[in-house]
């Protein structure tokens, strides 16, 4: 079992990382990685599927490629001290 992305899925996140928003239709990366004698659609599903559930993407399904996307998720923004503070109050208010 491999402990990271491999090769196709480095090639995935590479290119969102390249796209504004990085979003980009299942239909764009079929036309980017399909076809040209290395990947078939089912690697690229396969590899999106993994890359999904590894948490380095989200997949947003459509009935066809062109209104199927997949993105990166959003930056993780870091909770303050005072939040934390705040959150480990309330919770032993409640007890």
């Amino acid at each position: 079992m491999s402990r990271g992305p491999g090769r196709l899925q480095r090639r995935i996140l590479q290119r969102l990382h390249k796209v504004p928003e990085g979003r980009i239709s299942r239909r764009a990366l079929e036309e980017r990685f399909v076809g040209h004698g290395r990947y078939t659609a089912s690697n690229l599903r396969r590899a999106l599927v993994s890359l999904e559930r590894m948490g380095y993407v989200s997949l947003q399904e459509g009935p066809n490629l062109d209104v199927s996307y997949v993105h990166l998720p959003p930056p993780v923004k870091p909770l303050s001290d005072e939040l934390i503070s705040e959150l480990l109050a309330q919770l032993r208010d409640r007890s």
